[in-house]
């Protein structure tokens, strides 16, 4: 076993799948797969042996379903990550996800050898959204954030020019540690910033602050 690799599970009920994603995951040479299951109770069952730092999900699973699945992981391994790995586009499920804790959503309709980066992104605390539903992900999350007459009220006029800095690096995916390089302060640092940045826009999280970047023209 190699040390500093990133560990991994898969959970993939078609073995062809399942062993297309470890061989392109082997091949990239920075990941340790734990296991491979084609059921998420196999994987669970593993989990609570010794847990990863990554599960790659498919959702139409026998049994619990990867949605149910990320439910369980998300509250009972709080170190661990979920990246969706699927060929449903259904937007229920893709909130689902994100609701219950998924950091990544891809589909199999890409080419696999994107794989790779994805998990890093994700292991990153990077959310990464495939483009192909990117769309749905942010309807959704500007539809929350409409005022009472249906119009977008964001008001960034009170940021500082370090938060609207912020705010890009946010919507370009930036990690913590990353925009802590850039604004040469600590991770810590950028959190309590990143904190207090997302409380002054009145947004849930990272992606939303991400979409409000987006409308104001600051990407």
């Amino acid at each position: 076993m190699k040390e500093n690799h990133i560990s991994v599970y898969i959970v993939e009920d078609y073995k062809l799948s399942r062993m297309c994603i470890k061989q392109v995951l082997l091949e990239d040479g920075s990941f340790n797969i734990y296991g491979d299951f084609e059921s998420a109770e196999e994987m669970l069952e593993n989990m609570y042996k010794k847990s990863s730092d990554l599960v790659v999900m498919d959702i139409g699973l026998t049994g619990i379903d990867g949605l149910k699945a990320t439910n369980l992981i998300c509250k009972n391994f709080k170190n661990t990550k979920v990246i969706i790995y699927t060929s449903h586009k259904n937007r229920k499920e893709i909130y689902k996800a994100f609701k219950y804790g998924a950091q990544g959503y891809f589909l199999k309709e890409n080419n696999p050898l994107l794989l790779p980066l994805i998990l890093k992104s994700v292991y990153n605390s990077m959310v990464c959204v495939d483009t192909a539903i990117s769309d749905s992900v942010i309807g959704r999350y500007t539809s929350r954030m409409k005022n009472k007459n249906g119009n977008f009220g964001f008001d960034i006029s009170n940021l500082t020019e370090e938060e609207i800095e912020i705010m890009r690096c946010i919507a370009s995916g930036d990690s913590n540690t990353v925009i802590a390089k850039k604004f040469k302060i600590s991770p810590n640092t950028v959190k309590t910033r990143v904190a207090k940045l997302t409380e002054k826009l009145n947004a849930q999280d990272r992606i939303q602050v991400a979409v409000i970047a987006a409308k104001c023209n600051l990407i």
